[in-house]
């Protein structure tokens, strides 16, 4: 890219604004390499917004991610957009749902349930999360479980005690996820509630 910092980071942002009718995987893909780090950040969010055309930088997200030259939020939100089998984050996603950074946390466990809904791993990480006293991490976490094949076995009963949070929003969101979970012990679970 050329330019200023400004201008490379704005350039990025109207890519991103225009989605993936750019056509600009390739120079978003370009821009993640930027020597400045809010142009890379920029360059992610710009290809969260492009969706699945994000694939192919996928494995440069999780490479940047794990060398720390991207934030793991945009990143995250990116791969989450990319889908399945863009790129194996599942590593660096579960180190990363032990951030310091809430923002972190709660991208990466919204990206880890959409893009390994059968992880045991992932499920069993997000459950760990759950127990954390970190309410807006545990609110976001109920949504990412709802995605999991393991959803009578280990999810419902988690969902469920998550029903009883102290936190209204959480209790929401539990229930929001055990209805989309839709299985008959979920949806006992919610009282029946479509």
């Amino acid at each position: 890219m050329f330019g200023g910092q400004p201008l490379r980071r704005r350039a990025v942002e109207a890519l991103g604004d225009i989605g993936p009718d750019a056509n600009a995987t390739s120079e978003l893909s370009e821009a993640l390499e930027d020597s400045d780090r809010t142009v890379r950040d920029s360059a992610a969010d710009a290809l969260a917004k492009m969706g699945r055309a994000a694939a192919p930088a996928a494995p440069t997200l999780v490479r940047l991610v794990r060398e720390r030259h991207i934030s793991a939020a945009p990143a995250a939100r990116a791969l989450r957009a990319a889908g399945l089998g863009a790129a194996d984050a599942e590593p660096v996603g579960l180190e990363l749902l032990e951030s310091p950074d809430q923002s972190t946390r709660q991208e990466v466990a919204a990206a880890l349930g959409a893009l390994y809904p059968d992880s045991r791993k992932t499920a069993d990480a997000l459950l760990d999360a759950v127990k954390r006293k970190d309410w807006a991490v545990r609110e976001n976490l109920a949504p990412a479980l709802a995605h999991s094949s393991l959803k009578d076995t280990l999810l419902t009963p988690a969902l469920t005690k998550l029903t009883a949070d102290k936190d209204e929003l959480v209790r929401v969101n539990a229930r929001c996820a055990l209805r989309e979970i839709a299985t008959p012990a979920a949806t006992k679970a919610v009282g029946g509630e479509k």
